[in-house]
Formats: C-alpha cells, sequence, structure tokens
C-alpha cells in the first residue's frame, strides 16, 4: 500500500510539472521598430489596435498605420482629410488614438480631435 501511495504521488508530482510547464511556455516576441523601419518618429505617445488589426501609432511627427509589415503615415501636411472642420492641423503631435462604436478611429491631437 505504501508502495502504491508512493508511485500515485509521483505520478502526480510529474503530470503537475508537466502541465506547468506546458502552460508557462507563452511565447511572446517583443520587436523593436524605429524610424529606421518606417515609423516617422521614435516618439510614440499612443497607440490603438483596430477591429482589422492595424496598429495605428501617435507620434510628434503624424500618424502611423502598421499592418504587421509596413507602416503607412499619415503626416500633419495630410491632415486635411482628417480634419472635422477641413483645415489642416497646425500641429502634427497625436496625443491618443481611440475607436468608438461604428469603427471610426478617432484621434486627439495637440490642437483638437479628429476622426
Amino acid at each position: 500500500m505504501n508502495r502504491i501511495s508512493i508511485l500515485i504521488s509521483v505520478y502526480l508530482a510529474l503530470f503537475v510539472i508537466f502541465v506547468t510547464n506546458l502552460s508557462a511556455q507563452n511565447i511572446s516576441r517583443f520587436e523593436y521598430f524605429g524610424s529606421e523601419k518606417g515609423l516617422s518618429q521614435n516618439s510614440v505617445y499612443s497607440m490603438f489596435c483596430d477591429e482589422n488589426g492595424f496598429l495605428w501609432i501617435g507620434t510628434m511627427n503624424g500618424l502611423n498605420r502598421f499592418d504587421g509589415k509596413y507602416f503607412k503615415v499619415y503626416s500633419h501636411t495630410m491632415s486635411r482629410d482628417l480634419s472635422a472642420d477641413g483645415e489642416p492641423s497646425v500641429n502634427g503631435r497625436i496625443e491618443r488614438i481611440w475607436g468608438d462604436k461604428r469603427h471610426y478611429v478617432w484621434l486627439e491631437t495637440y490642437d483638437g480631435q479628429y476622426r
């Protein structure tokens, strides 16, 4: 009887160790993307991931959209399309990015909010 309980304890301990090791192997990958890889500037103020999987990144030099491979830069010279009143943004600094229920991406710049 002692031998059986010892074997069960050993098997149980091995099972717990095996299961713990499987669940502890969350593989995370970190990659650095800077201006040399297409980001408009290295100073990032905000980030938002939309329902399509695009990562929107706000910098001092405008808005960047990352698709997992490439950056598309929306600079303050192109912001006439983003402006709520049709006027270009005076400052390209994107301070905050968020989405709403209608899947619009909203930006808070140094000088106002745009959609």
